[in-house]
C-alpha cells in the first residue's frame, strides 16, 4: 500500500549483489508472469484499468514499457510460455450470471429475474419484498434494486467505480456494500434508495464482504491489512 492505495509491482533482484529494481508498477492487480528469454521481456496477466478484466500484456524488462496483447471481453486467467519462447498459452474465461428466484419448497420453480446474461455476485431481499443485487455491466460492478420480476429496476451506485456485495439492514433503511471509489476496497453505507452514501469503515488495507449483525446496527466485514492474515 502507498498512501492507503494498493499498488502492484514487478521487481528485478540481482542475486549477486542483492539489489532490487522496480521494472513496472501499477494500481491494478497483477496475476501471473511468464519470461520471454529471447527478447528480455515478460508476458503479464493483469487487470486492465479500462475494461476491469484480466488481460495479457507484454512488459519490457529494460524500460518497463507496457504493450497490451489481448483486447476483448474475455478474462485470461493464467499465462505460460513454451521453452523456446515461441508460443503463449492462457486460459480464457467468459462470465455469465443471473439472479434466480423460486419457492423455497419447490426448487423446480426457480426462474431468472432477468433474461440478460449479466454477471452477479450478491443478491439480498429487502423487508418489503424487493431485491438488491450487484450487476457486472459495461466492465463495472454497480448495485441495483428491483421487484422480484425484474420490473422497476433502479441503479443505486454510479458506474465510474466498482460497487458490489450489497446487504440490506433488518429495518430496510440502509445498504452496506464494498466500493472501490477511493481506489481500493472499502466498506460504505447508503440509503435503500441510494441516497447519502458514506464511508463506513475508514481502515487501512482492504475491506470486503460486509454483513449486518443480529442487532441490525453493527456491521461486520473481512479486513486485509498489510503483513497480517485476513480478519473477519
Amino acid at each position: 500500500l502507498d498512501g492507503g492505495v494498493e499498488f502492484w509491482s514487478i521487481m528485478q533482484l540481482d542475486l549477486a549483489s542483492g539489489s532490487e529494481r522496480t521494472v513496472f508498477r501499477q494500481r491494478e492487480r497483477i496475476g501471473e508472469l511468464a519470461i520471454l528469454h529471447s527478447v528480455n521481456g515478460l508476458v503479464m496477466n493483469a487487470i486492465d484499468p479500462v475494461s476491469n478484466r484480466r488481460q495479457l500484456f507484454h512488459v519490457s524488462v529494460h524500460d518497463g514499457k507496457l504493450t497490451r496483447i489481448t483486447n476483448d471481453v474475455s478474462s485470461y486467467m493464467n499465462v505460460s510460455v513454451d521453452r523456446e519462447g515461441r508460443y503463449i498459452v492462457s486460459g480464457q474465461r467468459n462470465d455469465e450470471g443471473r439472479v434466480w428466484i423460486g419457492n423455497v419448497n419447490d426448487p423446480s420453480s426457480m426462474v431468472p429475474m432477468s433474461r440478460d446474461s449479466l454477471g452477479h455476485q450478491v443478491a439480498d431481499w429487502t423487508p418489503d419484498g424487493r431485491i438488491v443485487y450487484d450487476v457486472y455491466q459495461n466492465n463495472r460492478l454497480s448495485i441495483w434494486i428491483a421487484d422480484p420480476d425484474g420490473r422497476n429496476a433502479l441503479q443505486l451506485t454510479p458506474s465510474d467505480s466498482d460497487n458490489s456485495e450489497p446487504r440490506v439492514s433488518g429495518d430496510g433503511r440502509h445498504i452496506v456494500f464494498t466500493s472501490r471509489r477511493e481506489g481500493y476496497n472499502q466498506i460504505w453505507r447508503m440509503g435503500i434508495d441510494g441516497s447519502s452514501p458514506a464511508l463506513l469503515a475508514n481502515v487501512s488495507g482492504l475491506a470486503q464482504l460486509p454483513r449486518f449483525a443480529a442487532d441490525g446496527k453493527t456491521v461486520v466485514f473481512r479486513w486485509f491489512n498489510e503483513g497480517s492474515p485476513p480478519l473477519g
